[in-house]
């Protein structure tokens, strides 16, 4: 049952992030790349990731990577072939790095199809949305890690 309690929780501050991120990007315009349809598919890849935080830093690197090659590709020259290069670029820096996550992809191909005004934009963006995502799931994996400490200390005393 307490395990129920901590997924309900954890699934109830991520929709609470994402209708955040979605209510900013109504009412200021130029944070509007701070919502994007990958942004719910991190919220389901991180929840799911366990107490692994390593894991989730590194997706959170790697999608502010590609989404940085993408945007400069973009920048450097808009057209099919900057966007061969940036989706095998991804991929092969997934399957290097081992970024089991593919959202990574979708983000450093979004400047392809948005068509962003400067450069900086996407990356930052996508930065500070995912950092943000890492904090509630932090504190949540916190919450569950004392819950099982107090669980432990009970059943040993």
């Amino acid at each position: 049952m307490n395990q129920q309690r901590f997924l309900f929780t954890k699934i109830t501050i991520f929709c609470i992030y994402l209708c955040a991120a979605y209510w900013i990007s109504l009412h200021y315009p130029p944070l509007g790349m701070l919502f994007y349809p990958s942004l719910g598919s991190f919220s389901v890849i991180l929840m799911g990731q366990g107490n692994y935080l390593r894991e989730l830093v590194v997706i959170a690197l790697g999608a502010t990577i590609t989404s940085a090659i993408g945007s400069l590709l973009y920048f450097w020259y808009p057209s099919i072939f900057t966007m061969f290069v940036t989706a095998f670029t991804t991929l092969w820096l997934m399957q290097k790095f081992s970024w089991r996550a593919a959202p990574i992809l979708a983000v450093a191909l979004i400047p392809f199809f948005s068509h962003p005004t400067t450069i900086w934009v996407l990356p930052l963006s996508v930065l500070c949305s995912v950092i943000c995502l890492l904090l509630p799931l932090g504190l949540v994996q916190r919450l569950e890690k004392r819950r099982v400490a107090d669980i432990k200390r009970g059943i040993s005393q």
